[in-house]
């Protein structure tokens, strides 16, 4: 929901609704402007999520103001 979705992601794509039995996702966060991506994986639960990532390149540029990813959905299992 694009009303409800952190602003740094400006798209979204990739498989929304996982299949049946699925207990993971593999999600690709895309840098729109350097198209730089990161990968994670979490497991699934009731509460939101966005991301836990350590990685000190991928926090520098989703804490700017102007920043702009894509968020895909690679894979639920």
């Amino acid at each position: 929901n694009p009303s409800t979705r952190p602003t740094e992601i400006e798209s979204v794509g990739g498989e929304l609704y996982p299949p049946s039995g699925c207990t993971s996702t593999v999600y690709k966060f895309t840098n729109l402007d350097t198209k730089m991506w990161y990968v994670g994986m979490h497991r699934e639960t009731d509460k939101p999520y966005f991301t836990s990532s350590t990685n000190p390149k991928f926090k520098s540029d989703l804490a700017k103001p102007d920043a702009r990813f894509h968020f895909e959905i690679k894979r639920k299992c």
